[in-house]
């Protein structure tokens, strides 16, 4: 069994079954990008599982992620449903320069219980406005 796989497809069941719009992505930046109904805000999701005691992270989550990534831990354990760990992007970052072999095993989450199927932590629930009203974006229209 490919658990990187499934975990994928577990949280983009769990972001479906919410209501918000996702989809797996290629880009290699993150493994699902999720946003509101109107697509307002978006958030690209990196899905991190482990093996054994080891979570698997890439090079890539050692640098500074963009205001706009999370990432979602995913659990399988035997007895149930996966668990899922929603962090943003910034505290992963927090906890890495504070232990650079962070996340060592399920313990690594004991004072993130709060972090336990947050799905509210990726910022897509709520009103979706404009985030700045009569705002012009300089980036080109394409």
């Amino acid at each position: 069994m490919d658990q990187q796989a499934v975990a994928t497809y577990y949280v983009l069941y769990r972001l479906t079954q919410q209501g918000f719009a996702a989809s797996p992505t290629t880009g290699g930046q993150a493994d699902l990008l999720a946003c509101t109904e109107d697509g307002r805000r978006v958030v690209l999701l990196r899905v991190r599982t482990r093996d054994g005691s080891r979570w698997n992270m890439s090079a890539g989550d050692r640098r500074p992620a963009g205001r706009n990534v999370a990432y979602a831990f995913v659990d399988f354990d035997a007895r149930g449903e996966p668990s899922a760990f929603v962090l943003r992007g910034a505290l992963v970052s927090a906890l890495l320069d504070a232990d650079p072999s962070f996340p060592r095993g399920l313990d690594a989450f004991a004072a993130l219980e709060d972090c336990r199927e947050a799905w509210h932590l990726l910022g897509l629930t709520g009103h979706s406005s404009p985030r700045s009203q009569g705002s012009v974006s300089s980036s080109p229209v394409l």
